[in-house]
C-alpha cells in the first residue's frame, strides 16, 4: 500500500514537471535546442509516414544527456 501511494505521488510530481517543461519549450525555445531538434526530427518523419521511436535517440547518450541537462537547467531556475 505504501509503495502504491509513493508511486502515485511521484507520478503527480512528474506530471507537473511535464507541464512546466512544455511551457518552457514554448516560451523559451532557445533553452532547448537538442530537445526541440529531436521533437522536430521525429515529427517530420511521422508526417511522412515513417515511425521513429524515441528510444533510438535515447540510445545516443550524448543527445539524451544534453536533453536532460536542458530540462534540469530550466527546472532549476
Amino acid at each position: 500500500m505504501k509503495e502504491e501511494i509513493s508511486k502515485n505521488i511521484i507520478k503527480q510530481l512528474c506530471n507537473d514537471f511535464v507541464d512546466t517543461i512544455c511551457v518552457g519549450l514554448e516560451e523559451y525555445p532557445d533553452e532547448f535546442p537538442y530537445t526541440l531538434a529531436c521533437i522536430n526530427f521525429i515529427y517530420e518523419l511521422k508526417v511522412k509516414g515513417i515511425y521513429f521511436n524515441f528510444k533510438i535517440i535515447s540510445e545516443c547518450s550524448n543527445i539524451l544527456e544534453s536533453m536532460y541537462n536542458e530540462s534540469i537547467k530550466y527546472l532549476a531556475r
